[in-house]
């Protein structure tokens, strides 16, 4: 199992134009995540997964308010989601 946490801050100087609410589950997980862009936040953007040391291991194509990934591939641990628009 590992366990997911998620950053939806800034990952560069620009202005945020609105609130973005992301929910991750299950955490912990063994491979399947769901993901939901919740109050009107919009798809066409990425998650990307990284491990402790910011290497991102993975990306993914968000382009609808439900995503689901599969990262049954990964050894235990705990990795970040960081959502990218």
């Amino acid at each position: 199992a590992f366990a997911m946490l998620t950053n939806c801050g800034p990952v560069n100087i620009q202005p945020i134009l609105k609130d973005v609410s992301i929910k991750s589950y299950p955490n912990p997980a063994s491979g399947i995540i769901d993901i939901e862009l919740l109050n009107g936040t919009s798809g066409n953007s990425r998650i990307s997964v990284s491990d402790l040391t910011g290497k991102v291991i993975r990306e993914f194509n968000v382009i609808a308010d439900h995503t689901r990934i599969d990262l049954s591939d990964l050894s235990d641990g705990i990795y970040f989601l960081n959502w990218i628009q």
